[in-house]
């Protein structure tokens, strides 16, 4: 099954140099060279991230995130922590050079050196101060400058032999360049101390150097681990840059693409192509000029390429391509005029390697051809095109071949191991689609013209087709038109179908909602009749309650005055009865929504209680309290029935209160 990549996860360091420091190397051993300072620094950043790397994998967490890739490569990357600080040391962050706390000699000699030109420069400004007007040049002033490590002052040619020694002239002969005498031996030990420190530097670099060398075969494996991890790296951040699939690999030879698209074709349209399932081997697509046919055998080239890498595939859920022993094309003009190679020539001299390659594969091998059998005489042409997709073909491979040849069109109607495919053609245009099963035309005029051709030309060009390739023309463009007619149609029918769907799902909802207003207020004037009932039963009781004083006192009317209160509550039940009994039959009861009987809940014998527990018998029928079996069980009697039970079954009846007996 595929899978989309869309998670993300922790990744090492990326890489921040290339791997051409291996080069250099290699380089250094050969030659016995030193590395120069930009050399060596380019040497310290990539052994600190190799020491970056090391790191990341000595930290268990990362070892157990990523076991294969610590096996593969975390293993191998170490640099030589000693050797790490000691060029970290040996040279200044700031200009890069060899530093003097690590090395105080140099610091000796740059501090000597430094002295001596000061000294100079003090003893030349003096001279050129105190010049007399006689020496100076014709501009009136003298100058200090350097000509090959040697400090001079401008002077007239008349006061140059007063003054020192000749080192140049000006180009008019006016000026003259000379060496006062005063910093001569000056100059000697300053030139002197530069030799001295260059000296030492030297012996400094080539020592390091050959501490590096020293730790080739460590350097090379690290960053060839390195390498690996990046690849590594890579991979996995083209699989999270979206839209992409890690496809079903097998090895049956099968490449089915789900909306493919080319990886380096910004903007490219997304397209469905199957090579390789069932008795399918072949793949023969046609269609217009610049209508997309080579782009479409490049992707599946390509991703047969990027499986072999392990790379996740720009396209759609279901793509399935499987492992190709080789994938080898035949796309483009290898033509060589220094070669003596035309066109054709070149075409078949890449055919008879493929088929050399295809015959010597042990698993099915991926070939796509463009164009192929073109260059040369249609008839011929056509006839070694089929021979060579047939030829592929029963060699185990799986072939993709674009054509304009209607013989090799019609391939798949007399070989069962071909299939059709072509790219769609509307309004004039190409739309870049590829239709599985269709044939393309050429439509080499409607190419022509959109190119702007002259119309005249165009105009004589059709004159010329014979009247059958014409009818041809005209058949296949009314097909395409159809198609398009067709499928609009069925773009509009579905998403008509998809509103009708959404119009029954927000009126089912609508009426549940309406149910559930419908519920709440039938609940709602339950309650409010239950309070009615109770505000009579209480002044029907107080009534009676006189009444039956009154005949305490009198001596008779006591059974009158009892069969009166026995028929209030017998009245009483049947109200109760007959509400819950509307409410049930308008789909609600009036057990819906309420708490069933705390612990804390007082009950007493007499007192009305309803069955709240779904799925009873009794679910929504009020009865009276008869009896109570320790603290669950309550014992009801529910019309001509009682029955027990639990607490948690049970919720307290609209009214509440209680049944007492008249008389008693």
């Amino acid at each position: 099954t595929t899978t989309t990549t869309t998670t993300t996860t922790t990744l090492f360091p990326p890489m921040q140099n290339d791997l051409s420091l291996l080069h250099l190397l290699n380089t250094i051993r050969k030659t016995s060279a030193v590395f120069t300072y930009d050399e060596f620094g380019q040497v310290k950043d990539t052994l600190t991230y190799i020491k970056h790397v090391q790191a990341f994998f000595q930290h268990k967490p990362n070892r157990d995130e990523f076991p294969r890739l610590t096996e593969a490569a975390g293993g191998r990357v170490y640099v030589d922590p000693e050797l790490l600080e000691r060029l970290s040391k040996a040279f200044e962050g700031a200009t890069g050079q060899l530093s003097a706390k690590a090395y105080p000699v140099l610091g000796t000699l740059r501090a000597s050196i430094s002295s001596k030109k000061s000294q100079i420069q003090s003893t030349l400004a003096s001279l050129t101060s105190n010049l007399p007007p006689s020496s100076l040049p014709s501009d009136g002033s003298s100058t200090v400058s350097s000509l090959n490590g040697r400090y001079t002052i401008s002077v007239s040619p008349t006061a140059m032999r007063r003054v020192g020694i000749l080192h140049s002239r000006s180009r008019t002969s006016k000026t003259v360049y000379v060496e006062p005498f005063e910093v001569i031996e000056a100059t000697n030990d300053l030139i002197t101390l530069q030799e001295d420190l260059e000296r030492e530097e030297r012996r400094i670099l080539r020592t390091l150097t050959a501490d590096v060398i020293a730790e080739y075969d460590d350097v090379k494996r690290s960053l060839l681990g390195c390498g690996l991890l990046d690849a590594v790296r890579g991979k996995a951040l083209h699989s999270l840059s979206g839209g992409c699939v890690v496809p079903a690999v097998e090895s049956g030879g099968v490449l089915r693409v789900v909306a493919g698209r080319h990886p380096t074709v910004p903007g490219c349209a997304p397209n469905d192509v199957s090579l390789g399932c069932g008795e399918n081997r072949g793949l023969v697509i046609s269609g217009p000029n610049a209508g997309g046919k080579t782009v479409v055998i490049k992707m599946m080239a390509v991703m047969a390429l990027m499986v072999r890498d392990g790379l996740a595939l720009p396209a759609g859920e279901g793509t399935r391509v499987d492992f190709f022993e080789r994938v080898m094309a035949d796309i483009g003009d290898g033509q060589s005029l220094g070669g003596s190679m035309s066109t054709f020539q070149a075409h078949v001299h890449t055919l008879g390697s493929i088929l050399s390659s295809s015959s010597s594969c042990s698993g099915p091998s991926l070939v796509v051809l463009d164009e192929i059998g073109s260059g040369t005489s249609p008839d011929q042409g056509v006839a070694l095109a089929r021979a060579v997709v047939e030829g592929l073909v029963s060699l185990g491979a799986r072939v993709a071949a674009t054509t304009h040849f209607t013989e090799m069109k019609c391939l798949a109607a007399g070989d069962g191991r071909f299939e059709a495919a072509g790219m769609q053609f509307l309004d004039g245009r190409p739309t870049y689609r590829l239709e599985m099963g269709a044939v393309g035309e050429s439509f080499a005029l409607a190419v022509a013209e959109r190119m702007g051709l002259p119309g005249e030309v165009l105009e004589r060009a059709g004159e010329l087709m014979s009247r059958e390739t014409r009818e041809m023309s005209e058949l296949v463009r009314a097909m395409e038109e159809d198609k398009d007619r067709i499928r609009k149609g069925r773009v509009e029918m579905e998403r008509r179908l998809r509103e009708a769907e959404d119009m029954k799902s927000d009126l089912e909802e609508k009426e549940r909602q309406l149910e559930a207003t419908k519920r709440a207020v039938r609940q709602q004037e339950a309650r409010k009749f239950a309070r009615v009932v109770e505000e009579k039963e209480r002044a029907l009781e107080a009534l009676l309650s006189e009444m039956r004083e009154r005949s305490e006192r009198s001596g008779n009317g006591v059974k009158v005055v009892g069969k009166t209160w026995s028929d209030l509550k017998l009245l009483k039940r049947e109200v109760h009865g007959l509400a819950a009994g509307a409410r049930a039959q308008e789909g609600g009861s009036e057990a819906d929504g309420l708490a069933p009987l705390g612990a804390k809940d007082d009950i007493k014998v007499g007192q009305l209680l309803l069955v709240s527990k779904k799925g009873s018998p009794f679910y929504g029928k009020t009865g009276s309290v008869i009896g109570l079996s320790g603290k669950n069980l309550v014992e009801l009697s529910v019309g001509a029935l009682s029955s027990r039970f639990k607490r948690a079954d049970l919720s307290l009846a609209g009214d509440g209160g209680e049944e007492q007996e008249a008389g008693g």
